[in-house]
């Protein structure tokens, strides 16, 4: 669902995208799109999409108009990912999710757990987001899920990588990865693990902080150089975070809660 439609320049449009997720959670995205076909974007409208997409980074210019409620505008760190739009396609108003969204990634292994048939993949992405930040900014912050490098514009993004266990790995096993090795990953985004934090504003925001990918197809492509991995990401600890009496509903928590709205209606 795309809300909050603003156009920028020329032909180009940033929405707040939310995506849903097995379980009743969403993921919350700004997104890019330049709208080479004239499409018209009526706040609250359903898409297809295909887009690329990293950790969202704070700072990121998320072009707010003045026809956009202070209440409404979500901080940066609020949203999940960023990303450019490749394609979309209009759907009716209230689609029924079949499942969550289809991840294509490439990158580095790192922190392999054979037990667990998990692994962490740091994947890098030239995100037009990132490049603007980049151009006014010479350091670029870090949380170990995602950053960006200087004056590039390429952003990352940590998947928490899981092999499901399946009837197709029972007489052959599991095509786990090791170390240092480069692979391209097909399969699911099944969560986002997030913790409490609070804003300049002293609202408590939700800020992604792991997200899970389960893979349905794997492919190597050889080994990465050790002066060339990214550095892995750290172990992260989800935070429950109960409503606090008194503190102010954050923009997040009020674009869900349209969410879940409009899918009834």
């Amino acid at each position: 669902m795309f809300r909050h439609p603003r156009r920028t320049e020329g032909k180009t449009f940033v929405f707040n995208a939310v995506i849903d997720l097995p379980g009743g959670d969403e993921v919350v995205v700004l997104l890019r799109y330049f709208n080479q076909h004239n499409f018209s974007f009526p706040d609250g409208s359903y898409y297809q999409i295909n887009a690329n997409v990293a950790k969202i980074i704070p700072g990121v210019n998320t072009h707010y108009t003045s026809a956009i409620a202070e209440a409404d505008r979500l901080d940066g760190e609020e949203f999940d990912l960023m990303g450019d739009v490749i394609w979309l396609t209009p759907l009716e108003k209230n689609p029924a999710p079949m499942h969550g969204p289809i991840m294509y990634a490439a990158g580095a292994v790192a922190d392999v757990d054979k037990g667990c048939s998990q692994f962490n993949l740091n994947t890098e992405q030239f995100i037009t987001f990132a490049r603007d930040l980049a151009s006014i900014s010479k350091t670029m912050p870090s949380d170990g899920v995602g950053s960006v490098q200087p004056r590039t514009g390429h952003a990352t993004l940590t998947l928490h990588a899981t092999i499901p266990d399946s009837p197709r790995w029972k007489k052959n096993a599991k095509p786990m990865p090791s170390n240092g090795k480069y692979v391209y990953v097909q399969g699911l985004l099944r969560k986002v693990d997030r913790e409490t934090r609070k804003d300049s504003s002293n609202r408590e925001i939700e800020v992604a902080t792991m997200f899970a990918f389960d893979v349905e197809n794997i492919t190597f492509m050889g080994s990465v150089s050790a002066k060339t991995l990214p550095t892995p990401a750290e172990p992260v600890v989800t935070v429950d975070s109960p409503t606090v009496n008194g503190a102010p509903q954050s923009a997040r928590k009020r674009l869900k809660a349209v969410h879940s709205h409009l899918r009834r209606r």
